[in-house]
């Protein structure tokens, strides 16, 4: 076998110009071109063969035996092996293999967000750019692949917690809804009886009822201006902040208008009255306090509450209706002595009370406060009644408020 001799490769420094080796690839490129211009194998087959080794940035070479030549061509596969991706080492299973060592995928508040490869500044070898710029990004993906499965089982569970937390936040907690309708169904049905009797409590129903056709006139002498005067002084009374010297001092033909004991009675209603409006006033506060409340956070919940305070209000009706058509005098006496001691609101038929409020008075009077809240009761539950366009409706409204809501808590974070 012809040995390859310094001037041979002097030779072929020549004929290659003046290109530069960088590394052990272009090394075995340079190898092959030269036992194929010499037509032998570059390396041989004798282990005590010389090779002369072109050194990088010369034009000079180095002589090396077989013995070194092995070995280095040894440590350079050691070293690719330790550079270069396993993947990668196989060119025709590189599309599975990158399909298997793909980039693992972290869940952050819902959303799939993959970590981003970053750029390698370290040099990348000659015929293997390519290779290496995958090796990049997988070396990327191996760093988060380090962060462990527990990991990212616990970052999983925080956002999950968070995205509870938040949507807790959002709707509120469930129980304050209802507890709001629950007062609300309570309350303004109350409310609602309070103002009907306020209306019937008041000069302008007095009129009306002295002046009806067929309304008893009084038999010891009051003209229906007569009692229009009186009876507007004993209504006025019962809201103002007068003392009892307001009708005890009033004069008739025959001497005071009031009796003490009517006055003291009068005294009393104007208590029960007072304190009964005070509430009224303070349920309505609440109850506009309430729908403001349901209206920002509970579709739909004013009108379940408004029509289950109809329905048991319009219940409540029938029952007192009924008994006061049972037994009208039994059921006055009664509702009497809820309010006022015994022998405090009795009175003689030729007492001015009596004359100015006759027992008619105080049937047409329950009538009118019944005809008002029923009336009232009716068109709220016809007006609230739960159909299923309305109960759509609530539910996409509802629906609707959270993800709004939910928009602006992440838009905010």
């Amino acid at each position: 076998m012809a040995r390859n001799t310094p001037e041979e490769h002097g030779s072929h420094d020549s004929m290659a110009g003046s290109n530069e080796f960088e590394s052990g690839l272009d090394y075995g490129a340079y190898v092959e071109d030269d036992g194929a211009e010499h037509g032998t194998d570059a390396v041989g087959e004798n282990p005590t063969e010389t090779i002369y080794r072109p050194d990088a940035g010369t034009h000079s070479t180095t002589a090396l035996d077989r013995s070194e030549l092995d070995a280095m061509v040894a440590g350079d596969e050691r070293n690719a092996e330790q550079e270069t991706p396993r993947f990668l080492q196989d060119e025709s299973d590189d599309v599975d293999r990158r399909g298997q060592d793909r980039e693992p995928v972290t869940a952050v508040s819902g959303y799939a967000v993959a970590p981003e490869a970053q750029p390698s500044d370290e040099p990348t070898p000659v015929g293997a750019s390519a290779g290496l710029a995958g090796a990049t990004a997988a070396g990327a993906g191996t760093a988060a692949a380090g962060w462990g499965r527990e990991d990212r089982r616990r970052e999983f569970r925080d956002a999950e917690a968070r995205a509870a937390a938040r949507d807790e936040a959002l709707e509120g907690t469930p129980a304050g809804p209802r507890v709001l309708q629950v007062l609300l169904a309570i309350f303004a049905p109350i409310v609602l009886l309070i103002g009907a009797v306020r209306l019937v409590a008041s000069p302008v129903f007095l009129w009306l009822e002295y002046h009806r056709p067929g309304f008893p006139a009084d038999s010891y002498g009051f003209s229906t201006q007569d009692r229009v005067t009186y009876g507007s002084y004993g209504m006025d009374y019962l809201f103002n902040a007068a003392p009892s010297r307001y009708l005890g001092d009033l004069q008739a033909a025959g001497g005071p208008l009031f009796t003490e004991s009517e006055v003291s009675h009068m005294t009393d209603v104007k208590v029960v009255m007072l304190v009964t409006m005070a509430v009224g006033l303070v349920l309505a506060v609440l109850c506009v306090l309430f729908m403001v409340s349901l209206a920002r956070n509970a579709k739909g919940g004013i009108r379940r509450a408004l029509f289950a305070g109809s329905l048991w209000l319009l219940v409540l009706m029938i029952a007192l209706a009924v008994l006061a058509v049972v037994g009208w005098q039994a059921f006055f006496a009664g509702f009497h002595s809820l309010f006022f001691a015994d022998g405090t609101w009795t009175f003689a038929a030729s007492d001015t009370l009596i004359r100015l409020y006759p027992n008619q008075f105080w049937i047409e009077a329950g009538i009118a406060v019944a005809g008002i809240v029923v009336l009232t009761a009716l068109i709220t539950l016809i007006a609230t009644w739960p159909t299923r366009r309305r109960r759509i409706d609530s539910r996409e409204a509802q629906n609707d408020l959270v993800r709004r809501r939910a928009y602006w808590a992440e838009a905010a974070e």
